[in-house]
């Protein structure tokens, strides 16, 4: 069972369309004849993941609005958007113990455990933009459990393929400009609940986020890989 990293956050798989299309920095672009290459050894499909390509409207869509207001006021769901970095790293955590319980039982996914967890809140978390980041709490919005997050982040791949692996004065401000001003927004990562499945929580989170891009000018959103069919237990 391969291509895979060294744990849930990593890359897995091989790309089989889309190879015209420019890769999301969480996600990998792999080579046109690797497919063949591996059935030609022997290997066969195990799993799909598909990554999608989002444009972002001018206004907020009413039906989404609609249903997010509603999810929040018939299940009493609060919305949490950290407003600094301090804030992040203590959402993190909870983040964090949430991944490990909605994508371990996940094909090729496992629980990371505390060390990692705390591994990634100082690496990544603490690093993305605090109002890309978006949780979901039951009741309250600062005691109430987590039900769901999306973390998302400005997207750099157009400047990183600009840099060319390239570390000069130039290729800093292309990747300062290029998170500051984006263009385009990446998902990394999204989750809800097994409790709280089909109460809206994924809408509620997706119409915070939306708000966001069109205020900051966002074009369009890329996802990383998403199982097939998770993207409807998700909702």
């Amino acid at each position: 069972m391969g291509p895979l990293g060294f744990c849930n956050l990593d890359q897995q798989g091989l790309t089989i369309k889309g190879f015209d299309l420019r890769a999301a920095v969480g996600s990998s672009l792999t080579k046109p004849y690797y497919p063949a290459l591996w059935e030609e050894s022997g290997y066969a499909p195990l799993q799909d993941w598909y990554e999608y390509r989002l444009n972002v409207p001018s206004v907020m869509p009413e039906r989404l609005a609609k249903l997010a207001q509603a999810s929040q006021t018939r299940f009493n769901l609060k919305v949490v958007v950290p407003k600094s970095r301090v804030e992040m790293q203590v959402l993190g955590r909870d983040i964090m113990e949430l991944f490990d319980t909605v994508f371990a039982p996940l094909f090729g996914t496992f629980p990371l455990g505390e060390e990692m967890h705390e591994f990634y809140i100082k690496n990544y978390l603490s690093m993305l933009k605090p109002n890309y980041v978006v949780a979901v709490r039951e009741g309250d919005e600062v005691n109430g459990r987590l039900v769901g997050f999306l973390v998302t982040m400005p997207s750099v791949a157009k400047a990183l393929i600009h840099n060319k692996g390239k570390k000069n004065i130039m290729s800093w401000l292309r990747l300062f400009n290029a998170y500051r001003n984006p263009q385009e927004m990446e998902i990394l990562l999204a989750g809800v609940a097994t409790s709280h499945r089909h109460q809206g929580v994924m809408p509620t989170m997706m119409h915070k986020i939306l708000k966001r891009a069109i205020s900051d000018g966002i074009k369009a959103i890329e996802t990383t890989a998403i199982l097939d069919g998770n993207e409807k237990d998700a909702m």
